[in-house]
């Protein structure tokens, strides 16, 4: 069984690196919906991606990061983050990745 949880790869006084997989292919996500090697993820359609605390359609106020590396492999999409250490939540979101 693949280990889903997001790890800490790297950090530094200013930046936290934190790695996980994505997309989990055959694993369904919270609507049940299932994705696939085949699936068109669209990864070109944002060519920095941020990591974001509370995205709404409204303003968006945490800006923690930004998306270094995505990844397809054999069970599904790798993604790793660079995470701004001083921006507000990051050490919070660091204690539950631990």
């Amino acid at each position: 069984m693949m280990n889903t949880g997001v790890k800490l790869l790297a950090q530094t006084d200013d930046i936290a690196t934190v790695g996980g997989w994505g997309v989990v292919f055959g694993g369904k996500d919270l609507y049940g919906e299932t994705f696939s090697a085949d699936t068109d993820y669209m990864l070109d359609l944002v060519p920095r991606k941020p990591v974001l605390y509370d995205h709404t359609l409204g303003d968006i106020k945490h800006f923690l990061g930004a998306v270094v590396k995505i990844e397809q492999q054999d069970g599904g999409l790798w993604v790793e983050a660079e995470l701004n250490r001083h921006a507000e939540y990051v050490e919070h979101v660091l204690a539950l990745v631990e």
